[in-house]
């Protein structure tokens, strides 16, 4: 799956601090399982800091629309 995770003024520290190697902004491939672990840590730390620090995404549809989409436009294009 494709995951977008976002953070409190784009900190890395909040990534950092954990050890996730994951950058803040860049769409990453991971497993499910990591992306559970992530949302675990994600929900902890944002019931800690008394509200959202940490945002975890699956943008895996979404791209897949976007693509699809192009793709459209394209074939419209072409036609035109």
């Amino acid at each position: 799956m494709k995951v977008r995770i976002t953070t409190v003024d784009d900190d890395q520290g909040w990534l950092d601090s954990a050890g996730i190697n994951y950058k803040v902004n860049e769409i990453v491939e991971m497993t499910r399982d990591e992306f559970d672990r992530l949302n675990v840590y994600a929900n902890s730390v944002n019931n800690e800091v008394c509200g959202p620090a940490i945002s975890v995404e699956d943008v895996t549809a979404s791209q897949e629309n976007d693509a699809e989409a192009i793709e459209i436009i394209k074939r419209f294009d072409e036609k035109n």
